[in-house]
């Protein structure tokens, strides 16, 4: 487990440790928090990275489709 110094802005401190308060008073409820954080950016930066690269590829791809091609049996 690494260990981190952060300088915050005094109103992003004070909602992080309201965020923490809302997980519990338990000890590491302020790392918790910024986990937490940092997963769903890097998950939602991945989402857009794929449908960033499904655009290009149905863009890139897929031409003119024919009835036969959708709706095979």
């Amino acid at each position: 487990m690494g260990v981190v110094t952060l300088h915050l802005d005094d109103d992003i401190e004070k909602l992080l440790r309201e965020l923490a308060r809302k997980k519990g008073k338990k000890k590491g409820a302020m790392s918790e928090v910024v986990e937490e954080a940092l997963l769903n950016l890097a998950i939602e930066e991945e989402f857009d990275n794929l449908i960033r690269e499904l655009k290009k590829g149905v863009r890139a791809e897929v031409g003119r489709l024919r009835r036969e091609d959708i709706y095979e049996v």
